[in-house]
């Protein structure tokens, strides 16, 4: 049995959108459930000139995207997408084939490295961050849809020095002279 639904609802903090469409109710529910889990996962920090604050498996210093999930359930990112550019949301997609490697637990953290250097590892991606200041965006499909689920645009970053939310998952973000990268900010 289909029924009308009118949702208003704050994605993200950021605009209100209004959806009036006949769906199915249980289909809503996943979509609820599916929004509700994946965004509570946030980009929490990041290095765009990590030159001897943390060295990668590669042995390297190199950039670096720290995740957060600040909600009560572990989610899996296996499958999402990354990008530095706005116009080309998928641009990577994380891999799915190691989805327990790509768990944040509640409360926890992961580390992304902006190397371009995906060979070594599920965890590099294959793109760097501009020290000058770029986009930062996450996405996943919703019923075949792309949702940004938490984006950036960051200014231009000095050596050793992070940006980050203070406190983790929170709407301010501030530099840290004293990294915490896959811990927390301080």
């Amino acid at each position: 049995m289909n029924q009308k639904f009118s949702v208003n609802a704050k994605l993200k903090g950021l605009s209100i959108f209004r959806l009036g469409i006949k769906i199915v109710p249980v289909t809503l529910i996943l979509v609820l459930l599916v929004q509700n889990l994946t965004g509570q996962v946030v980009i929490n920090e990041i290095m765009a000139n990590n030159k001897t604050i943390i060295k990668s498996n590669t042995g390297k210093y190199s950039d670096w995207i720290e995740l957060y999930n600040k909600g009560t359930e572990s989610v899996s990112i296996a499958g999402w997408m990354i990008s530095d550019n706005p116009e080309n949301p998928s641009r990577y997609a994380i891999p799915s084939d190691s989805p327990d490697s790509m768990v944040i637990a509640p409360h926890g953290f992961l580390l992304l490295w902006a190397d371009g250097n995906t060979s070594a590892g599920i965890r590099h991606l294959p793109f760097k961050l501009s020290k000058k200041g770029e986009f930062l965006g996450i996405y996943t499909l919703v019923e075949g849809k792309m949702v940004c689920l938490d984006s950036i645009r960051y200014k231009g970053m000095k050596q050793d020095i992070s940006f980050g939310r203070k406190p983790d998952g929170g709407k301010n973000w501030v530099d840290f002279k004293k990294p915490t990268p896959g811990t927390k900010n301080l």
